[in-house]
């Protein structure tokens, strides 16, 4: 038992000063059409603010970057279009598009990006650019939903119950997401903490399963 527990507080003393080395790159995403509920695009303001986020990652050695807010460019919506089936579709593209972009080169440079939301519709945009540059990437996915609805059986049409669908190389990607190329393998994403799963979502489990 002994040699077990302090195996685990080597462990974590290890991850800490690792931690600790770490350049973090802070990505602030005030964005929250990807479902209906208001406020959440204030995440990254109160998160860095009244949070004190920077401060504390600091406080534990980290060199610690604030790239800022991405917002889309009428260049990244001339890259997406609308759909009848996915609420403010264009919208949700052109943030994760951006977003993309953004996170790519800080991988690139070996940056740990904490993206702040915003809705987790932005999930899409904060994988597909980690899974540009490490093609074998690994999510751990923490939700009580799994969020692998379609546009075409989604029972709200919002995107952020899209999300982990629209990151797997699973099926094409939804109409005014045809940009997103990079995805990730199926058995390189692991759930925890699902607790309602839809039926539309049941019968994409039992493909990927």
């Amino acid at each position: 038992m002994f040699h077990r527990l302090s195996g685990r507080i080597g462990s974590i003393a290890w991850h800490r000063r690792r931690l600790s080395r770490q350049i973090v790159s802070i990505v602030g995403v005030p964005f929250g059409k990807g479902q209906t509920k208001k406020g959440v695009e204030r995440g990254p303001t109160v998160l860095r603010e009244e949070g004190r986020l920077l401060e504390r990652l600091r406080e534990i050695g980290c060199e610690v970057f604030d790239v800022g807010d991405v917002l889309p460019t009428s260049d990244d919506r001339a890259l997406t279009r609308s759909n009848a089936r996915l609420t403010n579709a264009s919208e949700v593209s052109a943030t994760c598009y951006r977003l993309a972009e953004t996170v790519a080169p800080l991988a690139e440079n070996d940056h740990f990006s904490l993206v702040l939301g915003g809705d987790h519709s932005i999930s899409v945009g904060s994988i597909n650019g980690l899974v540009s540059v490490w093609n074998n990437l690994g999510v751990v996915w923490v939700d009580a939903h799994p969020d692998l609805n379609s546009p075409n059986d989604s029972p709200t049409g919002n995107a952020h119950g899209m999300s982990a669908l629209s990151s797997l190389k699973v099926l094409q990607s939804p109409h005014g997401f045809e940009w997103l190329k990079s995805k990730v393998l199926p058995n390189r994403l692991v759930q925890i903490g699902i607790r309602q799963i839809d039926p539309g979502e049941r019968c994409v489990l039992c493909i990927i399963l």
